[in-house]
């Protein structure tokens, strides 16, 4: 492969020496005339010592076939979304509510749609506007995919294991009741960050990442309170509570969070 059919899929940060464009995950070296000559859809300049982003045209095929997916799904499943988003919020206040979506195959769906809808979106905004060092854009999206479906996954198999092992149907409402909080953790950090975004962009990023973590942590302290509620009638004790929520709540959301910061 030469160096030209290279940069055509892959995305760069070069560094500028003269007329050199160095390709800083490769050992090829190209003049920058030949760099410049087409092969790149845009080049934006991050700072003042001469590096630049180079997004290459895998990097604008993948968000514009991402962009058009998530609008057709927004638009296909527009009123599952909302009403899933409606009655979300409007029952985040009372377990009983939140435990009712699940008695009912329509608001069942609704939340379903929602979650996935809201983990799409997140993944794609992400991967478009949130800088991650050296990681391909298009990376940061499947990454955030992958770890939500993983995490998912995982702790839907670890509640069927504790029901089973301890005869219990407590762990099954536990994890159905933790999909709609997680789905309208989700929903309101992207509100916060559009209302971010239209109205408030003179704020800092990270004030925005403030805002984000105080509000979506007043809903995960509610949502730890709605597990204590349930883990105590069903007679277990509130050790067993401590030690659900450091194993399969809040480790993995701190393993996380470092693997992102660092």
């Amino acid at each position: 492969m030469t160096p030209q059919e290279g940069i055509n899929h892959t995305w760069h940060t070069v560094h500028l020496t003269n007329d050199t464009c160095i390709i800083r995950n490769g050992k090829d070296t190209l003049p920058l005339s030949e760099a410049l000559c087409g092969k790149y859809s845009e080049f934006s300049e991050t700072d003042g010592s001469g590096r630049l982003n180079v997004e290459g045209e895998a990097y604008y095929l993948f968000f514009s076939f991402s962009f058009i997916l998530i609008a057709f799904f927004f638009i296909a499943a527009f009123s599952k979304i909302t009403e899933g988003a409606v009655l979300l919020f409007s029952s985040v206040h009372k377990l009983k509510k939140v435990l009712a979506i699940d008695k009912n195959v329509n608001d069942r769906s609704c939340r379903n749609f929602l979650l996935f809808f809201v983990i799409l979106l997140s993944g794609f905004l992400a991967g478009r506007f949130v800088n991650f060092g050296e990681t391909p854009p298009y990376m940061v999206s499947i990454y955030i995919f992958a770890i939500c479906a993983i995490f998912l996954t995982v702790r839907l198999l670890i509640l069927k294991l504790l029901g089973w092992v301890n005869s219990s149907p407590a762990f099954g409402v536990i994890n159905r009741m933790g999909l709609s909080y997680f789905a309208l953790i989700f929903s309101l950090a992207l509100v916060i960050t559009l209302i971010y975004v239209l109205f408030f962009r003179d704020v800092s990023v990270n004030d925005l990442y403030s805002y984000i973590f105080i509000c979506t942590s007043v809903i995960l302290i509610i949502y730890f309170i709605r597990v204590y509620q349930i883990i105590i009638s069903n007679g277990f004790s509130i050790f067993f509570w401590i030690l659900y929520l450091c194993t399969l709540e809040i480790l993995p959301s701190a393993a996380l969070i470092f693997y992102l910061s660092s």
